[in-house]
């Protein structure tokens, strides 16, 4: 005996079984731990850690499991858009590179960068041991009823924006 179905419902049941299958992964991601996913893959190749107030820190692994690259920057989910991140205070960021890569452990200074264009300026020292590269925004931010003008139509001044970078040098 051959029954007829319903292309209709034949696709509709198909469909509503693969969202099943989908939405019972995703509860499963929900329920891991950091130490569940650790025994599972081992240790990770990168890490994120919230090192201060709307400061994160990214830290990349070598092969050795040496710190070989970290990047401070606001923290952001995975998947973000074209939202502009919120500027970071740029003596807590100056702390946090202190405190993971102080000056003792750099070494001599062998060179620096500094790039400027409009309000932002880049810059990249070179040590022994590191490279800091560091992202700077250096003006004034205004609101439209704010008055922002500083004598003479300037408005540059510090204002609390940054992000960094350091990365190890091979020896």
């Amino acid at each position: 005996m051959i029954a007829n179905v319903d292309p209709g419902f034949a696709m509709l049941s198909t469909m509503r079984y693969v969202l099943g299958c989908l939405l019972a992964g995703a509860i499963g991601l929900l329920v891991l731990k950091s130490s569940d996913l650790h025994s599972r893959f081992g240790e990770p190749t990168a890490e994120t850690f919230n090192v201060g107030p709307r400061i994160s820190l990214t830290v990349q692994y070598g092969s050795d499991r040496l710190v070989c690259q970290a990047l401070i920057d606001p923290p952001q989910p995975l998947l973000h858009g074209e939202v502009e991140a919120p500027y970071m205070s740029s003596e807590e960021v100056s702390k946090i590179v202190e405190e993971i890569a102080p000056e003792e452990v750099r070494g001599k200074e062998l060179g620096r960068i500094i790039t400027n264009g409009g309000c932002n300026q880049f810059t990249i020292v070179e040590y022994d041991n590191v490279v800091i590269t560091r992202s700077t925004h250096n003006c004034l931010l205004c609101s439209r009823t704010a008055k922002c003008e500083q004598p003479f139509g300037l408005s540059v001044m510090r204002a609390p924006g940054t992000i960094a970078h350091l990365s190890g040098n091979a020896v």
